[in-house]
């Protein structure tokens, strides 16, 4: 699936970094969102400034996260999930997404 996601982004575009989360939903682990573990170390390990940050996710519990750390928030459309209205921006694929964030760090 990473490698899936890695393809499908626009020429230029990296990912650092993933973080993968191996419990069932049932197990109540401390690195399943919308809990915090991935993000507090993501934020430790690359030195971020979360609130000048993105977060983009498919469900709920990705905007969810983002809106703890006071994070701006992307929902990408999905046929396995609904878009949510609680995120700042819905984009229907990753291009989208990076042109939105690109539009909106150049304003």
């Amino acid at each position: 699936m990473n490698q899936k996601l890695c393809s499908l982004l626009p020429k230029g575009v990296e990912i650092a970094n993933i973080y993968v989360c191996p419990h069932a939903p049932s197990t109540g682990c401390a690195c399943r969102k919308p809990k915090t573990l991935f993000l507090e170390l993501a934020e430790e390990d690359y030195d971020l400034d979360l609130a000048r940050s993105w977060i983009v996710g498919d469900r709920d519990s990705d905007i969810m996260l983002g809106k703890k750390f006071g994070m701006k928030t992307i929902c990408v459309r999905s046929p396995h999930h609904e878009a949510t209205e609680q995120a700042d921006y819905v984009a229907g694929n990753l291009n989208d997404v990076v042109q939105y964030i690109l539009d909106s760090t150049t304003e």
